[in-house]
């Protein structure tokens, strides 16, 4: 099995690879800096130890883990440590030999594990891991040709769920680790197996220079460019031939072509994948045919018997190209004369091919990313969700915004039926002004949408394209609740304005015009006292709750005695309460002296035990009561009035928030007063809710730390 089907099966243990990564364009560009500078760091390592070094470095400044390691299989077929970073003695000696594989084990894909607290399979090891300090871990293989090698580790302090770029930038790494682990092992059999340590330098040489030249091919066709010069010069062919199969994967199309005469170059433009076909036989099973002489190719290809001797070409060498199993093109060099291919050339080539094949990866993941980073990377910084909803009404794309504002990643909305993210998108799609083209003006209306369980307001338009309609919206849930709160605050401060200015008014104009006995002049003076202060006691709390949003308010936090405090406010308000209300106070007889603001308490608490009397219409009983702990003392405020609905009781300390704003049961106000009362205890490092039941009155309490 290929590669990329390989990397198509990885599952992490206990998460789910995302569908698709949104990653941006910088990021892509710095990550794949990063494997060119892999690339060239193995490229011109002497030894297996610099590349392991260079491993680790490249892991650590890529994935970022807290550690790593890189294992290998030793001639018994056990894993040992070759290098690592930040893992104790205790852990390599426990840990080592444990691995998901055999040595013979096929296509290996790789194992995450999210948190080891989770994983069943990690039983055995967990103390020492958990001794390490390690939560979350990924085995990847390292896999050369057909041969598993060993494993690189990573390894991390807290949970970590692996990204599938993360997966595809890792299993990258890995097979760069593999390509330079299986260099260096095909240098060591060639300096084993010939006597001319020259050629065998040579040789790695020249492989080093394919490697770093490489490094710069950022094109498929430089990549076959790079590779077509090289191994000509390196096997003194009078001709070399890189082709990559077709998309279609009919044919082989060509990527470059040296030493050809023109026309022969032009006939190898592109060569048909036919069935029966050594070559193509060879490139589709991955494996590599070695032609001494023209009568041996023409052996193989009996087509040909009238035309190669006029190419003068004698020799031949073909060598699939592939990733992993998959196979992505071929490698093909002619000779003037023949000759034999020695093992060391054989492996020569073959490692070539393999460079080639990271090449070929890599510049395609280049131009891919590119192109795809180019529009992601807007979309990501732009302030509007957008989604894409395919025609099989399922969601394609899911930026960055729309994750922050839903709450809903992109791992788990791309995918997905639009209708386990919308339930009601049915009703709403047909609300939502849909396009040909992106409208620039106009305002878009709001729309009530429930997204993952919460409730927002959406202004939303979509733009349709041949296959998916694209959307764009806009959280606008805070504007129109604050729209909402200033209508409400409108009409009611124009109703508390209105009514004691126009008593004030009233009572000022029949003084001016009339004669009046002393008694009545004293009334109508008294209601001009009365609404006066009624007027600047509305303006104070507007004043104050401009003051608070302003962050302009300042405290005197000082020891202070609540039991006296509640003493002297519920005298005051016994004197302004309707006889059909009574105030009770309970208070211990040595209460702790609490850290707060005397003022501001007193504030809070003439606020509770006026809302608590507005709300008893029908009269009753408000009882407050003080008690303390070891750390605080709380003050509550019950009363038997009409209480708080259980699904407003969220909402009721919030601003210009009224639980009667259309005044239905008479009950005023500007709905400011409890939404002033939270601002000021916990700004006085307290705390302050709501014990309600709709019907049998309600029980605000607040507590303050103790001085």
């Amino acid at each position: 099995m290929a590669a990329g089907d390989r990397r198509a099966r990885s599952a992490q243990r206990g998460v789910t690879e995302p569908r698709q990564a949104d990653p941006l364009l910088e990021e892509r560009i710095a990550q794949l800096e990063s494997l060119a500078l892999l690339s060239a760091a193995v490229a011109r390592a002497a030894t297996s130890e610099d590349v392991y070094a260079y491993a680790l470095d490249c892991l650590q400044g890529t994935l970022e883990p807290d550690r790593a390691a890189i294992l290998l299989f030793d001639e018994d077929g056990v894993m040992r440590f070759k290098a690592w970073r930040r893992l104790s003695v205790d852990y390599r000696a426990a840990s080592e030999g444990h691995t998901p594989w055999a040595p013979e084990t096929v296509d290996p894909a790789p194992v995450l594990v999210a948190d080891v607290a989770d994983d069943p399979e990690l039983a055995a090891l967990r103390p020492v891991i958990e001794r390490e300090g390690i939560r979350a871990l990924g085995f990847f293989p390292l896999v050369h040709g057909e041969r598993l090698l060993g494993k690189f580790m990573v390894y991390f302090d807290e949970p970590h769920v692996f990204s599938g770029n993360e997966l595809r930038l890792a299993q990258a790494i890995g097979d760069h680790i593999a390509l330079a682990i299986g260099r260096h092992r095909a240098e060591a059999e060639l300096r084993r197996q010939t006597a001319n340590v020259e050629r065998a330098r040579w040789t790695a040489e020249r492989l080093r220079t394919v490697a770093q030249t490489l490094v710069l091919a950022f094109t498929v066709r430089d990549v076959a460019n790079v590779v077509a010069r090289e191994v000509r010069v390196g096997l003194g062919a009078a001709a070399a031939w890189v082709a990559c199969i077709a998309g279609d994967e009919r044919k082989l199309e060509r990527m470059a072509a040296i030493g050809y005469q023109p026309l022969l170059e032009e006939s190898y433009a592109a060569l048909p994948l036919l069935p029966g076909n050594p070559t193509t036989d060879a490139v589709l099973e991955g494996r590599a045919l070695w032609f001494e002489d023209a009568q041996q190719v023409v052996g193989s290809y009996p087509s040909l018997a009238d035309d190669y001797p006029l190419t003068r070409f004698e020799a031949m060498a073909v060598v699939p190209v592939l990733i992993g199993e998959r196979p992505r093109g071929v490698i093909v060099l002619n000779f003037d004369a023949p000759r034999s291919f020695g093992d060391e050339e054989q492996a020569l080539l073959v490692t070539i091919a393999a460079q080639c094949a990271q090449g070929f990866e890599r510049a395609r993941l280049y131009e891919e990313l590119e192109a795809r980073a180019n529009a992601a990377s807007i979309l990501a910084h732009v302030g509007d969700g957008v989604f894409q909803v395919d025609a099989h009404d399922r969601i394609a794309y899911w930026n960055r915004a729309a994750e922050a504002i839903t709450g809903i990643s992109a791992e788990i909305a791309v995918g997905a039926d639009v209708t386990a993210l919308f339930p009601q998108w049915q009703e709403l799609a047909g609300r939502i002004d849909i396009t040909d083209t992106p409208r620039a003006t106009g305002r878009r209306g709001a729309l009530r949408v429930q997204v993952g369980g919460r409730d927002f307001a959406f202004a939303i338009s979509g733009v349709a394209t041949p296959d998916s309609v694209v959307y764009a919206f806009r959280d606008v849930t805070a504007s129109e609740e604050l729209e909402a709160a200033r209508r409400d605050f409108v009409a009611t401060a124009s109703h508390e304005l209105r009514t004691p200015l126009g008593s004030v008014f009233g009572a000022t104009k029949t003084l001016l015009r009339r004669e009046l006995d002393e008694e009545m002049r004293r009334r109508l003076l008294e209601i001009i006292d009365q609404e006066s202060e009624r007027l600047a006691a509305t303006l104070d709390t507007l004043l104050l709750a401009s003051r608070l949003d302003a962050d302009r308010l300042e405290l005197a936090v000082g020891p202070c005695d609540l039991a006296a405090l509640a003493a002297d406010v519920v005298e005051v308000e016994r004197m302004r309460t309707p006889d059909t209300v009574t105030i009770t106070l309970q208070a211990p007889p040595s209460l702790p002296l609490a850290a707060a603001d005397a003022q501001k308490t007193r504030q809070v608490l003439t606020n509770l035990l006026e809302n608590a009397s507005k709300y008893s219409p029908d009269g009753g009983t408000i009882a407050v009561a003080l008690e303390a702990d070891a750390r605080e003392v709380r003050v509550s405020v019950a009363d038997e009035g009409l209480g708080v609905p259980y699904d407003e009781r969220d909402r009721i300390f919030e601003k210009f928030y009224r639980l009667d704003p259309n005044l239905t049961r008479g009950v005023g106000g500007t709905g400011l007063g409890l939404f002033i009362c939270r601002q000021l205890i916990e700004r006085m490092n307290g705390r302050i809710w709501l014990e309600s039941r709709q019907g049998t009155g309600s029980c605000f309490v607040f507590s303050l730390p103790q001085a």
